[in-house]
């Protein structure tokens, strides 16, 4: 059974050349930008663990994941917020009932858009029950010019991690008792910076994943905000000036160079030389 739900990761491997997601970078800092971020009251010893075998190169950092390989990446829940886990991206909602199922549904439930968690039957028990922060180091967006795409990286201004907003479930096969613990990021309307950049001609203006800022953490947690009302402080754009980003390396397909550290580098593009002329 495991094999047959691992296998919507080939799936979606195909899936990503022709589909436009949100790709992730995670794990790629030191440990000490993770303890002063989350660690004052959080217990980070799966973090830290990971980043041991980071240390040994067993190849821990991702410094580019795509949401269609569904990843394990590390999430603060509402259940336990003192203490850092790894979920797998594609929400697989509790409701569902065979491995077909969540094969196919966790491709399209890498991303929620806020305007209708508390709506979609996808997600709106888990926008009431089970939200949790997402900690990534960056994320990546792709500009449209000419017919073809340009991937631009985001980080925070100081160069520190980054709180995303999210859903999880934890999702059981009946047949064999199997658990698997899923999230999905919440997006939301692109800010100014976003504006200039992400105009997939597909959507209905830029989107932008979540960003929680760190004063907001509690209220995104608490089990008592059960309603876009009482979110309506939290869900927003994040501010431009918080942010930064830069063109990169080809994130698949021919140019791409996978998962290395120079896939982060600022990379020239002639066509994009008069971006913001």
């Amino acid at each position: 059974m495991k094999q047959r739900l691992l296998e919507f990761i080939n799936f979606g491997s195909l899936c990503s050349a022709f589909n436009m997601s949100y790709d992730i970078r995670y794990l790629t800092m030191k440990p000490i930008d993770y303890i002063n971020r989350f660690g004052e009251y959080r217990d980070l010893s799966a973090l830290r663990e990971k980043l041991y075998d980071y240390d040994r190169s067993s190849g821990t950092p991702v410094f580019h994941a795509s949401g269609f390989d569904h990843f394990d990446a590390p999430v603060i829940t509402n259940k336990d917020p003192g203490i850092v886990q790894f979920f797998s991206w594609g929400l697989i909602p509790y409701w569902v009932k065979n491995v077909n199922q969540a094969i196919q549904l966790s491709n399209r439930t890498l991303n929620a858009h806020c305007e209708h968690i508390f709506e979609k039957p996808s997600f709106k028990e888990a926008a009431k029950k089970r939200r949790c922060l997402v900690i990534v180091d960056g994320f990546y967006q792709h500009h449209h010019r000419n017919g073809k795409t340009f991937p631009y990286h985001f980080t925070h201004r100081n160069l520190e991690p980054l709180a995303l907003g999210g859903l999880w479930e934890q999702w059981k096969d009946g047949e064999d008792d199997f658990v698997r613990n899923t999230f999905t990021i919440v997006t939301t309307e692109g800010n100014e910076l976003l504006s200039g950049i992400h105009n997939n001609p597909k959507l209905n203006g830029p989107r932008m994943p979540l960003i929680i800022p760190w004063e907001y953490e509690d209220t995104w947690l608490n089990p008592e905000t059960v309603s876009s009302k009482d979110l309506e402080d939290v869900i927003r754009p994040y501010e431009s000036e918080l942010l930064r980003a830069y063109p990169v390396r080809k994130l698949r397909g021919k140019g791409c160079i996978g998962n290395r550290p120079e896939i982060i580098e600022p990379f020239e593009y002639p066509e994009l030389n008069t971006l913001f002329d």
